[in-house]
């Protein structure tokens, strides 16, 4: 495929000392398909996987959002991966790390970009006094398994975010709705912001629904959910004596975690 719709990703399967392989044509060659992608786009392919290892060659969509369709394609080859899981009692994390097409190549980075850039208000020796600090510390550890696999599972994203959220309202004292109304008011947070950035994205996946997500999708559920872990951290640390307004500005109801930055509020405590 040479053509400027077309592209080619590469990847690996999941414990490379696994040798997994697909007949997917029953002649031991590629399988020629139509994916139907988080693009909602159906589109030609031919995939192809053999030793652990991942070729996929399609047609591209116009315009092409690079991230989301690899997000989609590494979905739909992670469901034959769990086919042979299903078959021999194992689980498989399909990884596209690379594409290249008559536009250009380049390999995936292993970041999240958005993540990264974001500015450390608690240093690292700090965070690990927290996660090992008796019961407590259970529920910032549950937060970051679920924000690990929110990263690396992109169609799955709104839901580890918001379960990240919910590990820690647990900390809470009284019923769910008790419980979390403290959390919001502890870390400087509206409930509407929590419903609209974390909760709301989350729903249909969590109730088994196939949702579209796409990598702006991505980036609001996890700055979001990063937001909330980095706050409950520093409530942590205050030992009851609050989070700072200048460091942690009130989070409204319509408040993009796109465009949050580190700033001072115009009326402190409000």
């Amino acid at each position: 495929m040479t053509d400027a719709r077309s592209i080619i990703f590469s990847g690996r399967i999941y414990p490379e000392r696994a040798y997994v392989g697909i007949n997917l044509d029953g002649q031991g060659g590629a399988l020629s398909v139509e994916l139907q992608v988080n693009t909602g786009a159906r589109l030609p392919a031919r995939i192809l996987m053999d030793s652990a290892q991942v070729v996929v060659a399609m047609a591209a969509p116009e315009p092409l959002d690079l991230l989301t369709l690899k997000n989609g394609v590494q979905a739909v080859v992670s469901s034959l991966a769990d086919v042979v899981g299903w078959q021999n009692g194992c689980g498989y994390v399909v990884e596209l790390t690379s594409y290249a097409s008559s536009d250009g190549q380049g390999v995936f980075g292993v970041q999240i970009p958005v993540l990264a850039a974001k500015p450390r208000r608690i240093d690292t020796p700090t965070v690990l006094k927290l996660i090992m600090a008796g019961p407590d510390g259970l529920y910032l550890r549950r937060a970051l398994a679920d924000l690990r696999w929110a990263i690396l599972s992109p169609e799955d994203t709104p839901f580890f975010c918001y379960r990240s959220l919910e590990a820690l309202r647990r900390h809470f004292p009284g019923t769910a709705r008790q419980a979390r109304a403290s959390m919001c008011t502890s870390l400087r947070v509206d409930d509407g912001w929590v419903v609209d950035c974390l909760q709301k994205p989350a729903n249909e996946i969590r109730h088994g629904a196939v949702v579209p997500v796409t990598d702006l999708d991505r980036q609001r559920s996890l700055l979001a959910a990063r937001e909330i872990i980095d706050r409950y951290m520093a409530w942590r640390i205050s030992a009851g004596a609050g989070i700072s307004a200048v460091d942690f500005p009130r989070l409204h109801r319509g408040d993009d975690p796109l465009l949050l930055k580190v700033q001072a509020e115009s009326q402190p405590g409000v």
